[in-house]
């Protein structure tokens, strides 16, 4: 367990510098230095104490990359309590991730797929700790990420069910990827409202759904051609991530307001 906490970018230490002194306009939009109002000051040092440092709890999933938050799995140590699309321990195989790290493996044919379940992280089985069970809307989550590896005989794309705590109803997202055997690739879901990748709601909406996550489920779309093959194929997964917007555009993005609302003060 550790308290991660980091500056993240250029416009979050312009912000600091809002908060703790006058601020002189040059260090960040040109050479014009112009002082700042009382107000807008103590609005500055509000936003700058509310952006500068993202700090975040980590348990066994949640850490910190520049400019971004993100809840990741990455079964360094083991299967996390992740379980196989038959609800079995997947194989953990301790190094040659993407990572250089662990990862989580199965071997199974397409015949047994039935929907394409891979892999399933639950939260009734504790997987990651719970780490991606919860409300992804009000904790801002907008992407799903993993790496996948497998070894059939041609290129597959591959989809994420996104479910409630009772497993119904789920959203089904699509990866348009096509991944190539034996390769580790990183595949991305949108899972932001209107998302063209969310193609199913299972009779419900992305509100409803998205604001109460329990399970997760990774899964392969099985081509014409391999439906009823009884050939062992092995499939990999790692890293798998949830992610929200880079905080540094935020930063930037509240820099261009200051700025402005400067900009206009010092032609009156």
């Amino acid at each position: 367990m550790k308290m991660s906490c980091r500056f993240r970018s250029e416009p979050f230490k312009a912000l600091l510098r809002f908060r703790d002194r006058s601020f002189d306009v040059a260090n960040v939009a040109g050479p014009a230095a112009l002082a700042i109002s009382t107000p807008m000051k103590k609005w500055a040092q509000w936003v700058a104490s509310a952006l500068m440092v993202f700090c975040t709890w980590d348990g066994t999933a949640v850490v910190t990359h520049a400019n971004s938050v993100v809840v990741e799995e990455s079964f360094a140590t083991g299967n996390a309590n992740w379980r196989t699309g038959g609800f079995t321990p997947p194989t953990i195989v301790p190094a040659g991730g993407p990572d250089g790290n662990g990862y989580i493996s199965q071997a199974t044919s397409f015949q047994s797929l039935g929907q394409g379940t891979l892999f399933r992280g639950h939260q009734s089985l504790n997987a990651s700790n719970g780490a991606f069970a919860g409300n992804w809307i009000g904790l801002g989550y907008t992407e799903l990420s993993a790496w996948v590896r497998h070894n059939a005989s041609i290129p597959l794309t591959y989809f994420v069910r996104i479910a409630k705590p009772s497993n119904f109803p789920a959203a089904t997202a699509q990866s348009s990827v096509l991944v190539p055997p034996n390769v580790w690739t990183p595949l991305h879901w949108d899972v932001r409202p209107g998302s063209p990748q969310i193609t199913a709601f299972e009779g419900s909406d992305h509100t409803t759904i998205f604001s109460g996550i329990g399970n997760l489920q990774v899964a392969v779309n099985t081509p014409a051609e391999l439906k009823q093959s009884t050939v062992p194929y092995t499939f990999d997964l790692d890293d798998i991530s949830l992610s929200v917007p880079e905080a540094g555009s935020l930063g930037m993005a509240v820099m261009g307001v200051l700025f402005v609302a400067v900009r206009r003060r010092s032609t009156f």
